[in-house]
């Protein structure tokens, strides 16, 4: 079944619930199949569709280097969207033998499931709301205690998230043309956008303004 996806064969290592693996021992993680459902999923939705609610559903997982595994799968993959003919036949042939033929499974709970015309305003604010409103603290994992809704600097692997929001900020100020200056904490920052309470002692912090 891999087979069909990959043109020389599987280039991560692949386990699967019985135990058996199939793949280079030197690749940078395991793709590891929990449930044959995993199986079940990337028949009727080939690639990343059936790859993303397998992982949801906790039926696949990805041990070691996650993106070094996605960047390798992405590389040597026949196609990210779908299978030719020829090897769709291949892939149900394999699953049809493994046992994990069957109905397709429902999509996983947590995926959003837009209804009516495609690009109307109802389903387009459906698709926003079912995209962006899953709660602050969702974004706080990936975009830090400054909440910056774009790409962090990582100066090196050792960078923390923070600190790469921070060198982001300060590499925008910079190419603005702005200058660091001292102004009291009651302002907001254009640094890292905090707001400290109006009830705090007046203090010091850094600001950015335009230079002269």
């Amino acid at each position: 079944m891999l087979g069909s996806l990959f043109d020389n064969g599987p280039p991560v290592r692949f386990e699967f619930w019985d135990s058996s693996s199939v793949g280079p021992n030197d690749s940078p993680g395991v793709v590891v199949f929990r449930s044959p459902n995993a199986l079940r999923r990337l028949v009727w939705s080939p690639g990343e569709l059936g790859m993303a609610r397998a992982f949801i559903t906790g039926e696949l997982a990805i041990a070691g280097d996650v993106s070094g595994v996605l960047r390798v799968l992405h590389d040597h993959a026949i196609s990210t969207r779908r299978l030719a003919p020829k090897g769709l036949i291949r892939a149900i042939a394999a699953a049809q033998h493994l046992g994990t033929l069957g109905r397709p499974l429902p999509p996983p709970l947590e995926e959003t499931r837009l209804r009516g015309r495609r690009h109307s305003k109802a389903r387009d604010a459906a698709a926003v709301t079912g995209h962006y409103d899953v709660g602050n603290g969702v974004y706080e994992l990936v975009l830090g205690q400054s909440m910056t809704y774009s790409c962090a600097r990582f100066a090196s692997e050792t960078t923390s998230l923070e600190q790469a929001q921070r060198a982001k900020h300060d590499l925008v100020c910079r190419k603005l043309g702005l200058a660091e200056r001292s102004a009291p904490t009651s302002s907001t920052s254009a640094v890292d956008g905090a707001r400290w309470p109006s009830t705090q002692p007046r203090r010091t912090r850094r600001t950015w303004s335009a230079s002269p």
